[in-house]
Order: structure tokens, then C-alpha cells, then sequence
């Protein structure tokens, strides 16, 4: 082979691998929302989902059945996200300071919903004491009194646990934009594909 087919040959090589660069590489895949949760720390995202799992136990009606509360696990999971609240970068700090108001507001309304559960207890063991009157039917005087704490103590809860839950709500909102944010300048604003209709 002569020095200029060689010369030929290495141009054409040249030209062939700047055409597939240029027009026929494909695209390193450009990040999504759904894969920058990954970014999303782990302790916000064990807050998501324990408010999500719990939510609906803590602010529903009272009755005799003991719901499951996550008092521990709450408390535990504030703890965890002040200790990496210190060591968050400016950015994440919003995102961090919200999470910890949520469990704030969280533990306050479980702390509210134990004490007037215990309420509701203590009023089914404790017989009451019947009428001064001279009613024929005292059983059912006390099973009256019982019956009119016993609303009191639950219509108390839903007027309390409604200023509870509305906080809650807002705070979960909150974190949820924050998180967006967080993750939208990691991506640095990748253009969400919406999926097909």
C-alpha cells in the first residue's frame, strides 16, 4: 500500500468517526425526577414514608381499639435528622429544618391522641357515681353520665386533631416542594418527560 492511499484511507477513518460523533452518538440517558429520589436523603425519605404509612391512625376517631403509634420510631427519626441537619449543606438545610418541624408536629399529635385515649380508658374502668336524685333507674343515670364524658373526651380529639392534621398536612407539603427543589438542581433542570396518554 502506497504512503498516499495509506494518507486516503486514515482521512477517510477521520471523516467516518467525526460524522458518528457528530450526528449518529447516542445520548448519555439525561436524569429524571424519578431517579434523582435516589439523591433524596434517607432519613427524609423514611419520614415520607412513615407519614404516609401512619397518618391516617393518628388522626382517626377515637374508639376502644388501641391504634399503633409511632412515638419511637418518630422520635428516633428526629434525632437522626438534627444530627445531618449539622452537617447539610446550605441547600439541604430548608429541606431538613421542615422534616423536623413535621416530626414535631407529629409527636405532638400522638402525644394528644395517647393522652385523651388514656382518658377514654380511665373512664371505662372507673364506674361513676349515680344521681343524688331519687331516679328509679340509677344504672342508667350513670350510664348517661359515662356516655356524655365519654363524647366529650372523643368530640375534644376531633376539634384538636383537625388543627393537627392541617399542620401536618402543610409541613408534608412543604417538604415535598423542598425535596423537588433539592433534586431539580441536581438534575440540573432536566426537562421532565411527561409519559403518554
Amino acid at each position: 500500500m502506497k504512503l498516499r492511499d495509506f494518507g486516503i484511507l486514515v482521512l477517510l477513518l477521520a471523516i467516518g468517526a467525526f460524522i458518528y460523533w457528530k450526528y449518529f452518538k447516542p445520548e448519555p440517558p439525561k436524569p429524571t425526577p424519578e431517579s434523582a429520589l435516589a439523591a433524596t436523603p434517607a432519613a427524609i425519605r423514611r419520614l415520607s414514608t412513615l407519614a404516609d404509612k401512619h397518618i391516617d391512625s393518628i388522626f382517626s376517631p377515637l374508639d376502644d381499639k388501641a391504634a399503633l403509634m409511632p412515638h419511637q420510631e418518630l422520635r428516633k427519626l428526629r434525632e437522626n435528622l438534627a444530627d445531618d441537619a449539622t452537617k447539610a449543606s446550605p441547600e439541604e438545610r430548608p429541606l431538613y429544618q421542615t422534616a423536623i418541624q413535621l416530626c414535631d408536629s407529629l409527636l405532638k399529635a400522638v402525644k394528644e391522641r395517647e393522652s385523651s385515649s388514656s382518658s377514654l380508658a380511665a373512664l371505662h374502668s372507673t364506674p361513676h357515681s349515680t344521681s343524688l336524685s331519687d331516679n328509679k333507674d340509677k344504672s342508667k343515670d350513670a350510664a348517661d353520665k359515662q356516655q356524655l364524658f365519654e363524647t366529650g373526651i372523643k368530640q375534644r380529639w376531633v376539634e384538636n386533631s383537625k388543627g393537627y392534621r392541617d399542620q401536618a398536612a402543610a409541613l408534608y407539603k412543604r417538604l415535598r416542594e423542598e425535596e423537588r427543589k433539592l433534586n431539580a438542581q441536581d438534575i440540573g433542570d432536566a426537562p421532565v418527560t411527561k409519559p403518554a396518554p
